[in-house]
């Protein structure tokens, strides 16, 4: 399970709220390129993030199955989650988040997205200008040192 790998690297205090996920078509009428939806198990309640990482001892990546591996069943933020963070990222209460900007990315595993191609993505936010702003990752490439997973904090 996911609790077996996921180890908690920043310390924040983000309390997000409670937001429905995005209906497939809702999804494909925004992200034209998105072919359907595979899952999305993301949190729908309020709830704290938590960042973390599951990359063990001194590994500096794992490749993509690896990584869905050690993903496990968590509870993970996914889409509505990073395009919120990215639409108040100026909003006072989200300064601790603003004050990560350029030191890692951060993935939304809590939904899949597959292309025409078959290749599948999940959200992810990075850095740019002084700005989050969202992009969509593949999951084949796997996690690196300098990426967190966005989870549910218990």
């Amino acid at each position: 399970s996911a609790g077996d790998f996921f180890s908690e690297v920043e310390k924040i205090a983000i309390e997000l709220p409670a937001l429905p996920r995005l209906t497939p078509e809702e999804i494909k009428t925004r992200f034209s390129w998105v072919k359907n939806v595979e899952r999305d198990t993301a949190v729908t309640e309020s709830a704290h993030m938590k960042l973390g990482t599951v990359l063990q001892g001194n590994e500096s990546s794992i490749n993509g199955s690896e990584y869905e591996h050690r993903l496990g069943a968590g509870r993970y933020f996914g889409l509505q989650h990073a395009l919120y963070l990215v639409e108040h990222q100026d909003d006072p209460e989200c300064a601790a988040f603003k004050d990560l900007l350029g030191k890692f990315y951060i993935d939304f595993p809590g939904i899949v997205l597959v292309v025409a191609d078959g290749r599948r993505s999940f959200p992810c936010l990075d850095s740019d200008g002084g700005r989050w702003f969202l992009y969509f990752r593949w999951i084949s490439g796997g996690l690196y040192r300098v990426g967190r997973v966005a989870c549910l904090r218990k």
